[in-house]
This record gives C-alpha cells, structure tokens and sequence, in this order.
C-alpha cells in the first residue's frame, strides 16, 4: 500500500469512545418495529386519510405548467408520514377522500440532486384512489424486555463501529493518501447497492424512486462520493497499518471470520466455504487483516 499512502504516526490516536446509551424512543420505535412484522393491513372506506395510513395515488408532476420527466406514476402505495417523497408532500394528502383529486403544492430541496427541479415549486396532481391501515397487536413486558436486550446488542456493535470509523478518519487525517479509481468504484457501487437494498426493505422499489424524483445511478453516486472517498482512503491506511505491523490472516482468524458470514446468511459454514472463489478468499483475508489494524489503533489509542 506504500504507493498510495504516506502513513501517519497511528499510535497514541487521541479520540473519545461515545457512550452505549438506549433511550425509550429507540425502546418504543424496536416495540413499533417488532409490531409491524406482525401487522395486518385494513382498507379503509369510510373517512380521508390520515397521518399513518397507506394512500394508493395516481400522480403527476407539472413544473411551470409542463409534466416533468419521471414525475408521475400510477397505483403508487404511499404510507403518510414516512418521509418518502418530498417535504410536504404527504402532509397535504391529510384529509383527502377516496375518489378525490387533490393539487399538492410543493418546493423540492435547493439540495436536490436532480439541478432542473432543485429549489423549484412544481404541483402534482393527485388521485387518491385507495385507503388502507395497519392494524397492530399488543405487546407485553416480555416483548419489551427482549427489545432492549436486541438493543443494547445493536447499541454496542454500532459504537465500537463507529468509534473504528473515528479512529480511522483521524489516521486518514494525519497521512497522505492517493485513492485508485478502481478501488474508489468499488466503494460507490457497494454504497449505492445497500442505498438500494434499503429502500427494498421499507417497501421502496428504485425504479419507482427514480421515476418519481428524476434519479439515477449516476446522481445517486454524485451523492456518495465524498462517503466512498473517506472508505477508500480508511480502507488504505488501515492496509497499510497492517503491512507496517506485519499483520497476517490467520487461519483461526479466517475461520471466525467464515463462520460469522454463515451465520449472517443462514447456511451452513462448509456450503459458504464452498462457494467461495479465489478472489473471495483474498478479499475475506484482507478484511481479516483490516480487523487487526483496527484493534492495533484500539490498543494504542488514547482516551479524551
């Protein structure tokens, strides 16, 4: 990795780890979550729509009295108050009726990556078509209990990651570093692909995101850049780290590591052995070494 970075002093990082704190909101958000698994979906006939419901719209998009591109869609299920589409999108479609057109009025975000709409008042015209709710069953101190347990699981994973992300960014700081482009590639397609993998998971086809706000591939990686710049370079400086200490996979290290991704995928620790190819090895080896320069900055950080 000497041809890309010039390493900085690694040792002796000076940074705070933040505190493992569960708070009731997120408490009350895991009981809502755990809810909706098991939630049953009503249609509703007999009021507009309220905040929480599923609207089922027809829309369109006029900006200056012109239909915009990618601007419309048909039998689009819209949960109000998600914060899909936007600012003040769905706030509007509160207390619309079945059968009802309603003209939605709104200004798309100065910051909106699509520049021939961004800070420009357009109106879609909408159809409310259908109105359905989720009904959700009760929960006990069982339910809650076991919540808080998953939680404070997820709280600690997510603070040890983002106190490595810290401790990273601040060697990043401190060297020079030089990202390849095939590398930086790699890391905007693997953020755009979980941007889309988590838009599947809420209920959210990309191609439909597309269509309603005029995205693509290419825009959605314009917004990822700095992000996939700052992974390249910490990725870098970490390799590095792990040649300066002369940090090898091991073969027990390696196991741990292919036993946590059969676990994660459900299978069988000898089938995820087995489909593994040989650039799949190498780049599970790497990570492998990336884990121990990690610790190596853990060891040797200083607490503020």
């Amino acid at each position: 990795m000497s041809e890309y970075v010039k390493l900085g002093e690694y040792k002796g990082l000076k940074i705070k780890r933040p505190e493992e704190v569960v708070t009731e909101e997120e408490i009350q958000e895991g009981i809502r979550s755990r809810q909706r698994k098991f939630a049953t979906s009503v249609e509703v006939t007999d009021r507009p729509v309220e905040n929480g419901d599923v609207a089922t719209i027809d829309f369109t998009g006029y900006l200056d009295g012109v239909p915009f591109e990618g601007g419309a869609d048909t039998d689009y299920p819209l949960e109000i108050g998600s914060g899909t589409f936007i600012p003040g999108f769905e706030e509007k479609l509160i207390g619309a009726e079945i059968g009802q057109d309603v003209d939605v009025d709104v200004t798309f975000p100065v910051d909106y990556p699509a520049e021939d709409l961004a800070g420009k008042a357009v109106i879609f015209k909408t159809k409310v078509k259908k109105i359905s709710k989720q009904e959700y069953p009760e929960v006990g101190e069982t339910v809650r209990n076991e919540v808080i347990d998953s939680l404070k699981m997820f709280k600690h994973r997510e603070v040890e990651d983002q106190y490595e992300g810290m401790l990273a960014d601040a060697l990043v700081a401190k060297s020079e570093v030089n990202v390849p482009e095939d590398m930086y590639e790699r890391e905007v397609t693997d953020l755009v692909n979980r941007w889309k993998a988590a838009l599947k998971m809420n209920g959210i086809d990309p191609d439909q995101y597309y269509s309603m706000t005029g995205m693509d591939d290419e825009k959605v990686k314009e917004h990822y850049h700095d992000q996939a710049m700052q992974r390249a370079k910490s990725r870098l400086v970490l390799e590095a780290v792990a040649e300066a200490e002369h940090l090898e996979a091991s073969k027990p290290a390696v196991e741990m590591y292919l036993n946590e991704m059969a676990i994660e995928y459900g299978l069988p620790v000898e089938q995820v052995k087995d489909a593994l190819t040989k650039t799949h090895r190498d780049a599970i080896e790497s990570d492998v070494r990336i884990r121990k320069a990690l610790q190596v900055l853990k060891d040797n950080a200083v607490s503020e």
